[in-house]
């Protein structure tokens, strides 16, 4: 069934490929027609991808100790009122996970606040965070949690976030990665990078298409090759594909920017 699932998804990936070339040089008697395609296309696409991931979910796991996942993924998410498609980015990451034996142990956290931002990781001790949200730059740099009740949204401050990572690294966190996909975040990234080995940033406001792509093509390489920094060429060019740009995304290693 799942192979049935990846073979119907490749066949419209491909079709929806087509129609956005044709779609830019459709005559205008024809753009009706393509446009309607493409939007039935990217609505089964969204269905497909919806059904896989279910039917995924439902399959027993090998239970063999070779078989168990060997890399923690935890990606957090803080919904402070603003669009998020993080229903179609989880989709999208745990398709791209998927194989036998399983790899990761891939696990989803939404709406956290600041105190659940800092307890989580030391409860599940990830080897990769993935923030999933917004950032802010200038002057009031950091990232948009929850706030406290839960009812409004509240500002992670660089700084603060730099206090936070190196209690982690002061603990003994074994944290590989930390992927902020999120606006804005070149800043923060510098700040937690002198604390954990691997940091992904952005320069920009992205937008959820560029941020989901970016995602797909990070943990499709991820799964085939544990190499971050290849992982992150293959996101960043997924992101390009979509319309984003190469120096909208940065990856720091060891507390550099790299240039790659």
């Amino acid at each position: 069934m799942e192979s049935f699932y990846r073979e119907q998804i490749a066949k419209l990936e491909a079709e929806r490929q087509q129609l956005i070339i044709m779609r830019g040089n459709a005559s205008p008697d024809a753009i009706g027609g393509v446009k309607n395609r493409l939007m039935a296309v990217e609505a089964e696409l969204a269905r497909l991808k919806k059904e896989l991931v279910e039917n995924i979910q439902k399959t027993p796991q090998p239970s063999s100790k070779m078989s168990q996942p060997i890399k923690k993924i935890l990606m957090v998410t803080a919904h402070t009122g603003s669009r998020l498609d993080i229903s179609k980015e989880h989709s999208e990451i745990t398709i791209k996970l998927q194989n036998q034996p399983p790899k990761f142990d891939f696990q989803l956290r939404k709406s956290l606040n600041i105190n659940e931002f800092k307890e989580l990781p030391e409860v599940i001790k990830p080897d990769i965070l993935h923030f999933s949200g917004h950032g802010e730059q200038g002057g009031n740099a950091g990232i948009y949690l929850l706030n406290e009740d839960k009812n409004g949204e509240s500002l992670l401050k660089t700084q603060s976030l730099g206090v936070l990572f190196e209690y982690f690294q002061q603990e003994n966190l074994a944290l590989q990665l930390v992927l902020l996909n999120a606006c804005y975040s070149a800043n923060q990234a510098e700040i937690i990078a002198k604390y954990v080995q691997y940091v992904i940033g952005t320069t920009t406001d992205i937008g959820d298409k560029a941020a989901i792509a970016f995602s797909r093509g990070f943990y499709f390489r991820l799964e085939k090759e544990f190499n971050i920094e290849h992982a992150f060429r293959s996101g960043r060019t997924e992101a390009c594909l979509v319309g984003a740009e190469k120096k909208h995304f940065i990856l720091y290693k060891d507390s550099k920017k790299m240039n790659i």
